[in-house]
């Protein structure tokens, strides 16, 4: 298959499309169940755009999805010799969110601090499962975000301040009504456990829009913490009615899937989701769980 790919890209006009080209046969492998098939296609395509960092990165992303872990790793060696100074940053993103928490990191070393630099490395750190050192980095950041207090949240929950971490969330849930800060206040809630609190938070967001795929998500995700799958999976299943590319709600969905055997099908929720976003966290944390399972 190697060989045919080299094919593809002996002109030099053609080369992006005919790397679109590949990538659509791939996931159409993968759609289909063609593991093999897929994987040999993408280590071709990673031979090809061996100085690529990014098309690597798909490639990786790619492989993770259909459980190649052995040819992750030989890609992801290869991309950490391909990788210069000035895309290490987006690299070292995309290496955490498919679990390359110690290469992210690494790959930032030598490289002047600045705040998108210590987001990487807090959340890496938090994957790792080292809150403290994760907080200690997002208390360096000088412009903050929304993303980074619904991470200290999260982070503090890890250490058990709790009451921190409720203070924090709810001074970010008046500032916005995105459905990561709602889920970090319901989340936060339950931690600490306020399940009433939490309880009472949901019911009034689906009050004010009980067909907002925001709030349909947010109820999976309070049902999925809650530990009822049928809730939670019909509420997930409402909200990717009302928008197909929710993320939130594909991941609970994912989940209950998985939870009641359904490995096969919670996997091809991680493909779509990586195929609308190639590398995105979530898809690790569906392939823990139907390995789990």
């Amino acid at each position: 298959m190697g060989s045919r790919l080299n094919l593809y890209f002996v002109n030099a006009d053609t080369h992006i499309m005919d790397r679109e080209q590949a990538l659509k046969g791939i996931q159409s492998n993968i759609r289909s169940g063609n593991k093999e098939m897929a994987s040999s296609q993408i280590e071709g395509l990673a031979s090809v755009y061996n100085d690529d960092p990014f098309t690597l990165l798909t490639c990786v992303s790619l492989l993770k999805v259909i459980e190649d872990e052995n040819g992750a790793s030989r890609v992801v060696k290869v991309l950490l010799k391909t990788v210069e100074r000035g895309s290490a940053l987006e690299v070292a993103k995309g290496l955490r969110s498919m679990g390359y928490y110690e290469e992210a990191i690494s790959m930032l070393k030598g490289i002047e601090d600045n705040d998108d630099i210590l987001r990487v490395r807090a959340a890496a750190l938090s994957d790792m499962g080292r809150p403290a050192e994760s907080i200690a980095e997002l208390g360096k950041i000088k412009e903050r975000i929304i993303s980074d207090d619904v991470a200290e949240a999260e982070a503090l929950c890890s250490v058990k301040e709790y009451e921190k971490a409720i203070n924090v969330a709810k001074r970010v849930l008046s500032e916005s009504s995105e459905f990561s800060v709602k889920r970090c206040y319901c989340h936060v809630l339950m931690l600490s456990g306020d399940r009433k609190g939490a309880d009472k938070f949901v019911k009034g967001e689906m009050k004010k829009d009980k067909d907002s795929a925001d709030n349909n998500a947010l109820a999976a995700y309070q049902m999925w913490i809650e530990g009822k799958m049928a809730p939670a999976a019909a509420y997930a299943t409402k909200a990717i009615k009302s928008d197909e590319g929710h993320i939130g709600a594909m991941e609970v969905l994912a989940y209950c899937l998985a939870m009641k055997g359904k490995i096969a099908e919670a996997r091809i929720v991680a493909g779509a989701i990586n195929e609308k976003e190639p590398g995105h966290q979530t898809v690790i944390r569906i392939l823990d769980i139907c390995k789990k399972s």
